[in-house]
């Protein structure tokens, strides 16, 4: 389910966010890359970037950048959050 908060400053971009949660098991976190994403929904890479902009600045979504051991970047880890940004505190759900 997605929380209402979600779905008012985000209604557009609710697709991802459903898409992060259901594909990865309801997890917090998913380490899916861009193409594959795209590639799943029937999407440009465009479309998952712009997205995935909308959904960090409203704070539904987290990307942190993950490395390899020799420094290469590999898949970013997207973390979704189930409570808004002012009622998370320093607690990660």
């Amino acid at each position: 389910m997605t929380p209402l908060w979600v779905i008012v400053r985000c209604r557009k971009e609710v697709w991802l966010y459903d898409f992060l949660r259901a594909r990865y098991g309801g997890l917090n976190t998913a380490f899916p890359g861009i193409r594959k994403v795209a590639d799943e929904m029937g999407v440009s890479r465009r479309t998952v970037e712009v997205t995935l902009a909308r959904l960090k600045a409203a704070g539904a979504v987290e990307v942190i950048n993950r490395y390899r051991e020799d420094g290469g970047q590999t898949s970013n880890e997207y973390r979704t959050y189930f409570t808004p940004p002012e009622e998370r505190g320093t607690s990660r759900n």
